[in-house]
């Protein structure tokens, strides 16, 4: 007997990537664009002398934020939360993300930069 598998009943599709692509391509074309950033330092507050190094960076990684992109401009860096909806806590979620951003090694050459939050959402 052959078991078969149902297609799925839908396809999915990232609205908030295809929207935020369709900005930033509009809007920034000749910039440097970062997409999926993660912020932050790689460990926790507390690390353990029974991890290496290896092993802290991974379980730190569980703790550090999500922006969805980072814009790069020769004087200014936006960190970019993208929304189908806004939502207000998403002013605070961007606060709390331009805060980390100095503490983020990967972004390390931003810190001469002026950093401002973006906050992109559908218009209905």
């Amino acid at each position: 007997m052959l078991s078969t598998v149902a297609p799925p009943s839908r396809h999915y599709r990232s609205w908030e990537e295809e929207m935020l692509g369709e900005y930033l391509a509009t809007h920034h074309r000749t910039d440097r664009v970062i997409h999926r950033v993660r912020l932050g330092p790689h460990e926790r507050a507390i690390p353990s002398a029974a991890l290496d190094e290896r092993e802290r960076r991974m379980l730190g990684a569980a703790w550090r934020r999500w922006a969805d992109a980072v814009v790069i401009t020769p004087s200014v860096a936006y960190v970019v939360e993208a929304a189908m909806v806004a939502d207000p806590g998403d002013t605070s979620r961007l606060a709390t993300y331009l805060l980390l951003v100095d503490s983020t090694p990967e972004l390390a050459f931003l810190r001469e930069h002026v950093k401002r939050g973006l906050l992109v959402w559908a218009v209905d």
